[in-house]
């Protein structure tokens, strides 16, 4: 999510926790978690993925396929 406050300051996160009166993100590089109050944030927009919507793409089959290998490797050996 993207979220701009009143002070023009913007940042790109992922939250961490969400409820009514406050939001906690994440810091990329040093962990560290910040908790937000909703009334300093004056809108926010959902982040636009650069993943394409698979299901447009491939086949019922080909998802089904692609799970199944997907599971394949994080089973133990």
């Amino acid at each position: 999510m993207r979220y701009l406050f009143p002070t023009a300051l913007q940042i790109q996160t992922y939250a961490q926790d969400l409820s009514e009166k406050e939001i906690k993100v994440k810091d990329a590089t040093s962990g560290a978690i910040t908790t937000i109050p909703r009334s300093e944030i004056a809108s926010h927009t959902d982040a636009v993925s650069i993943m394409p919507p698979m299901g447009a793409i491939l086949q019922r089959r080909e998802v089904r396929d692609l799970v199944a290998y997907l599971e394949t490797l994080t089973q133990e050996k």
